[in-house]
């Protein structure tokens, strides 16, 4: 890894927590570019992307993260101006459509 990365780790609630920590505070030693999902009062809020309730269910944290990753790509992808895609993309479209878009207007609209 150089300094040049960017990093989005994700905390599990559970027994993981603690070791997440330690990758991030390891990262975040090699790179500012590091980013954490977690309510980890140890991770400091510029870096942190904060889960708004208790996880009573930490099975279900990815229904809930899994917006956060689609919203990032789409802001990326708009900033970039990275919309062409591979010709083979096509074939992707035929089977399941991109629903970011839909996302982010649900979540931030």
């Amino acid at each position: 890894i150089t300094p040049d990365y960017t990093f989005f780790l994700v905390d599990d609630f559970a027994e993981g927590s603690d070791r997440l920590v330690q990758i991030y505070q390891a990262t975040r030693s090699v790179s500012d570019e590091t980013y954490c999902i977690t309510n980890s009062p140890v991770v400091d809020d510029d870096h942190a992307i904060r889960v708004p309730f208790e996880v009573k269910e930490p099975l279900l944290m990815p229904l809930y993260i899994l917006p956060v990753f689609q919203i990032i790509a789409y802001e990326v992808s708009a900033k970039l101006n990275s919309w062409d895609n591979h010709p083979m993309f096509k074939d992707f479209k035929k089977y399941a459509d991109s629903k970011t878009a839909t996302v982010k207007k649900i979540m931030f609209d």
